[in-house]
């Protein structure tokens, strides 16, 4: 019996061993291709363009078939009527600049999409959508409009050119001051319940048109200026700065040059614009890059900021909609 026993006790334990062994090396083996399956897709993606100095651009590598235009000071649109002075920022489906309306004579900004995005442009919908419901409600006035619109031609595809107003800083860039911990500066409490106040009544009238505007974040409300149709460019430049560029150097093949600009630039400061804002301290809410009509269904084309996000976006994975707008 004892030799019985111990013929029990060696064989079994052999055999779960062999199990548990063969399964942990089947484990390490999937896992082993698929990291090197990994390893292989990130080895295939070369960048196709050397990193800049500067940090504050758009993603460079967007320059390519279906993205982002090739835009240069200076350059001229709609035959001539717009004239590239400076550049305004830059989104993850386009860039935005600022430009001299030759034929009204003021400056406005230019929002330049990519071309894959081009061809169905939510915002020009949104707008006119707006526009036709609600045009005569106190908020409207607090909405960037677009004014004109057009199509560029360039290596990467043809664009969608929306024109806007020209404003100033945002509310987040009036937060930040240099050489101080971000966020440190504050807005005067009678001013700050002006913004909130006029940023509620364009709430309100985009909610009464049936849109949920989707991406209500500090960036996305600007100060209005007054009077820049007056100014000179030396007077652009004094207030947002000379543009700051950088050569963008083509890291592969030299066939990737035409899909992109010579150089890249920084958008400019534009908290340093102070004196031309403070009079009025009107707002205006922008980007309406991925708001929609509440009655349609919701296609996921963005994000708003984690930090913004109504609790049951995060939580529950719900649809974007009037309620979660206003919880910021």
């Amino acid at each position: 019996m004892q030799a019985h026993l111990g013929t029990q006790e060696s064989s079994s334990p052999p055999s779960t061993h062999h199990n548990h062994r063969g399964r942990l090396i089947r484990i390490l083996n999937s896992r082993s291709v698929a990291s090197k399956t990994s390893c292989m897709a990130v080895q295939r993606h070369v960048p196709k363009f050397q990193s800049s100095r500067l940090d504050n651009i758009e993603d460079i590598e967007q320059y390519t078939h279906g993205g982002l235009h090739t835009v240069h000071l200076n350059d001229t649109f709609a035959n001539g009527r717009y004239r590239v002075v400076h550049k305004l920022g830059f989104g993850g489906f386009s860039t935005v600049w600022l430009v001299r309306d030759n034929v009204k004579r003021r400056y406005v900004s230019c929002k330049i999409l990519t071309a894959r995005n081009s061809n169905a442009c939510k915002e020009l919908i949104i707008h006119e959508h707006v526009r036709k419901r609600c045009k005569h409600h106190p908020g409207y006035s607090h909405i960037a409009h677009v004014l004109d619109h057009f199509r560029i031609q360039g290596p990467n595809g043809s664009h969608t050119a929306l024109v806007y107003e020209l404003a100033g800083p945002s509310i987040k860039q009036l937060y930040q001051c240099s050489g101080q911990v971000e966020g440190n500066r504050r807005l005067r409490s009678d001013i700050a319940q002006r913004v909130a106040f006029q940023a509620v009544l364009a709430m309100d009238c985009l909610h009464e048109s049936e849109i949920v505007h989707n991406d209500v974040t500090s960036s996305n409300i600007l100060i209005r200026l007054e009077g820049t149709s007056n100014w000179s460019q030396d007077d652009i430049y004094r207030y947002y700065g000379v543009p700051v560029t950088d050569k963008l150097v083509v890291s592969t093949d030299t066939s990737n040059r035409e899909s992109a600009p010579t150089y890249v630039v920084e958008p400019a400061k534009l908290s340093i614009v102070q004196d031309h804002w403070r009079a009025s301290m009107s707002i205006m809410l922008i980007d309406f890059g991925i708001s929609f009509v509440a009655s349609t269904q919701f296609t996921s084309g963005g994000r708003t900021p984690l930090r913004y996000c109504a609790p049951e976006i995060i939580l529950d994975k719900e649809r974007p909609s009037k309620y979660s707008d206003v919880w910021p």
